[in-house]
C-alpha cells in the first residue's frame, strides 16, 4: 500500500546533535531542512487547516519507510492558538 509521509519544511535549517557520541542508532546531522513527522493518531483535518504545534522526540532514519534523515515521533500536539514561528523541541 502506498505511504504518504508527513514532511515538515523548516524555514531555517537546523543542526541535530545525537544524545550520545556512542549512539549507533542516532546520528548527528547538519543543515536539516525537512523533518518527517510520525503520529500514532493523526489529528483531525480541521486542526491541520488551522495549524498544530507538535512536540516529540527526534531520531535518525533507519528503515525504508523513513523518507528524511531526521524524523520526529510526536508525543503531543495541540491547535495553534495564534500565528507564530514554528519551533522544534527535542524531548529526549
Amino acid at each position: 500500500m502506498p505511504e504518504t509521509p508527513i514532511i515538515l519544511a523548516l524555514s531555517e535549517p537546523i543542526d541535530v546533535q545525537a544524545a550520545s557520541p556512542e549512539d549507533d542508532f542516532n546520528q548527528s546531522e547538519k543543515e536539516v531542512r525537512e523533518v518527517q513527522i510520525i503520529f500514532d493518531a493523526v489529528p483531525p483535518k480541521d486542526l491541520w487547516e488551522q495549524g498544530i504545534v507538535v512536540t516529540g522526540a527526534l531520531f535518525s532514519a533507519h528503515t525504508g519507510h523513513h523518507r528524511r534523515r531526521v524524523l520526529m515521533e510526536v508525543n503531543d500536539w495541540e491547535p495553534v492558538k495564534e500565528k507564530a514561528e514554528v519551533l522544534l523541541h527535542d524531548q529526549r
